[in-house]
């Protein structure tokens, strides 16, 4: 099979939701509540992999279809758009809004690969694929970034990406840090509870009183309780 099936075969939809039902769409927060939807009833592997979405919409602004592609990054520029939107065109959709999902552990910020696919995307959805692009997002089980909300949209329309990497790429490098202070702490907060439990344990070994551990271990008594 040569990269070109390859591609193909990634780009398939796997995952088609909500097809006939009349679902409004008018905000941006409705756009993640579809997604989140589909992430809340997939499994692990699905929600901490990175998958690239299309969401369309319908003349009357309805939902028409949700449906999930996974490509090699490497092949973000060169991939056809036509092909990753080819079930929103042969339902002929009017309006899209495309994402991907991170885990909950990654920053909801683009990064710079996929600040120059989303630009591409944005100068592409008017003349070449013929519909309206809504927004372009980062999305999570936690949260979302929309692109057209924090500004971006008026960077892609001068294609400014350049500057819009240069800004990203120092917010990753802060997140980074602030992710990695957060991960050394709660690796602490986990090792103190731990001791603690230890600490009960002995204490329900000897004959102690619930209410005593309670006190000067600081853990519930429900949690001791849970020891036994």
């Amino acid at each position: 099979m040569d990269k070109k099936e390859n591609i193909d075969e990634m780009i398939m939809p796997k995952v088609l939701k909500f097809q006939g039902k009349k679902i409004k769409i008018e905000k941006t927060k409705d756009y993640y509540n579809v997604f989140l939807s589909v992430l809340k009833v997939e499994n692990e592997g699905l929600r901490n992999n990175r998958h690239y979405w299309v969401l369309g919409l319908d003349e009357n602004g309805y939902l028409a279809c949700v449906y999930i592609f996974s490509i090699d990054p490497e092949s973000l520029i060169k991939i056809s758009l036509r092909k990753i939107f080819r079930v929103a065109l042969i339902l002929n959709v009017v309006d899209v809004v495309i994402a991907y999902n991170v885990r909950e552990d990654e920053p909801l910020i683009p990064s710079p690969e996929n600040i120059q696919f989303f630009n591409r995307i944005y100068n592409s959805s008017d003349n070449v694929l013929e519909f309206n692009l809504l927004d372009t997002m980062v999305i999570s089980m936690s949260g979302y970034h929309s692109d057209k909300e924090d500004g971006y949209f008026n960077y892609y329309e001068k294609d400014l990406t350049f500057k819009i990497v240069n800004d990203v790429k120092k917010e990753l490098d802060i997140q980074k840090k602030k992710y990695a202070m957060k991960k050394a702490f709660r690796a602490r907060e986990k090792g103190k509870h731990e001791e603690k439990i230890g600490i009960a344990k002995s204490m329900l070994a000897g004959n102690i009183d619930i209410n005593i551990i309670s006190k000067h271990t600081g853990l519930s008594e429900k949690e001791i309780e849970n020891l036994k």
